[in-house]
């Protein structure tokens, strides 16, 4: 009976190793797989950023100035208005109390109309333009430090190839020329 216990632990050890094997193999499987993935990616980017030129960037910086410019002022006329809209509220709220034969103190008709609905809607809107600005600002910026970042490269390239150095960039010594 103790041989058929050791027989079936050895059994049962030999499974489990083997078990233990495969799911370290899937492991490295989708490890590997993943490393491929990312490696792919990252050289599918670089190819990409290679082709685009100085033209392109330009123009995506001009594009995107542009976007960026016309957010802004809305988010701005939005902070403008928003002083208005308070006044015109307060006023609104100082004739309904006279209708009524009530005064109404200005602090108490400025807490009214800070807490209209439609001052509220207003700030929602401002804060919604303002994250569009800003969204917009970041692209834009993005986009000039590409344009210097590969402007510099270039420079770089051509004072290498000046001198007959090693152009890193291409990634190949025989596409220098």
């Amino acid at each position: 009976m103790k041989k058929e216990i050791d027989d079936f632990k050895k059994e049962l050890n030999a499974i489990k190793n083997s078990f233990l094997a495969d799911i370290r193999k899937g492991l490295d499987d989708i490890q590997n797989n993943f490393l491929e993935r990312l490696n792919s990616d990252l050289h599918e980017i670089k190819d990409k950023q290679k082709h685009i030129t100085l033209e392109q960037l330009a123009y995506l910086i001009h594009k995107t100035g542009q976007e960026y410019a016309e957010f802004k002022q809305v988010a701005d006329r939005y902070d403008e208005l928003k002083k208005h809209l308070i006044s015109t509220k307060k006023v609104w709220h100082f004739q309904d109390a006279n209708e009524k034969g009530k005064s109404l103190p200005d602090t108490r008709a400025e807490t009214l109309a800070l807490a209209d609905a439609d001052y509220k809607q207003h700030i929602f809107d401002m804060l919604d333009a303002r994250k569009r600005a800003d969204k917009a600002k970041i692209r834009f910026e993005a986009y000039q430090n590409l344009f210097d970042a590969k402007r510099t490269m270039e420079v770089s390239n051509r004072e290498l190839n000046k001198r007959g150095l090693y152009d890193y960039t291409s990634g190949n010594p025989e596409d220098r020329n």
